[in-house]
């Protein structure tokens, strides 16, 4: 794990299987972020009257709240499928032919709808500890199932003769996600990320960290294109390949 050992949250793991997970979904961007600021420690916070994690960067403590993206909005149980992907996943074994679990699909307009449900969710919660922490983050964890993927690079298989209509689409979910970023207090940063890519959005316009932030030539692009956009249709699945 390179240095990353000499955290707190791998040197005393918890017993909370969720948490586990949780510090096991950091790790790709903790290896990302030391290549922008040396972290002195990550900790575990203790909800609710702490955050998720906490970050030690000098004399400054950064309180962190972590969350994986629904690509919809559910009002009860979160991302239901999740449940059925775990099942699903324990059982699945090397075949012959790849095994594949389908996440359905849902619009950008969905998305966007779902992405500013958990920003306000998330920004209610911070108000238990807000004010022990001088900076707040909120990290968005692009998990499996989960929505913008499309935004944290990697190629794109397009049809010949739609490479505008594509590039439309992706500055217009890349737009989507900083409109509702920008509407964050308390927090500093919305960062998204997903196995080694990540984006950092801030409420202020500051980026003291210089950190990975978005094209304001995509933004612009975003802004004017078609509302039609927010109708596409995203089909998601995941797909276990032959042993």
């Amino acid at each position: 794990m390179n240095n990353l050992a000499r955290f707190t949250i791998y040197r005393q793991p918890c017993d909370d299987k969720q948490r586990l997970k949780e510090r096991d979904d950091l790790h790709r961007l903790l290896r990302r972020l030391e290549e922008f600021l040396t972290l002195d420690d990550v900790r575990f916070g203790q909800p609710p009257n702490e955050p998720d994690f906490i970050f030690d960067l000098g004399k400054k403590h950064i309180g962190c709240e972590l969350t994986d993206l629904n690509p919809k909005i559910f009002e009860k149980g979160g991302y239901l499928k999740r449940n059925a992907f775990k099942a699903w996943r324990a059982q699945v074994v090397p075949v012959e032919a790849p095994q594949r679990f389908d996440w359905g699909s849902y619009s950008l307009r969905e998305s966007k709808a779902s992405l500013e449900y958990q920003i306000a969710d998330k920004r209610k919660r911070a108000t238990n500890w807000l004010n022990n922490f001088p900076e707040r983050w909120l990290l968005l964890h692009v998990a499996s199932g989960s929505p913008f993927s499309q935004i944290l690079g990697g190629p794109h298989q397009v049809k010949p003769g739609r490479e505008n209509d594509v590039a439309d689409f992706l500055a217009k979910s890349l737009y989507c996600v900083h409109s509702a970023c920008k509407e964050c207090w308390p927090f500093d940063y919305v960062v998204l990320f997903m196995q080694d890519g990540f984006l950092a959005f801030s409420s202020n316009s500051s980026n003291p960290y210089n950190l990975p932030i978005a094209s304001e030539e995509i933004l612009n692009r975003g802004a004017v294109v078609s509302d039609r956009f927010l109708d596409w249709q995203k089909e998601s699945n995941y797909v276990v390949k032959a042993a």
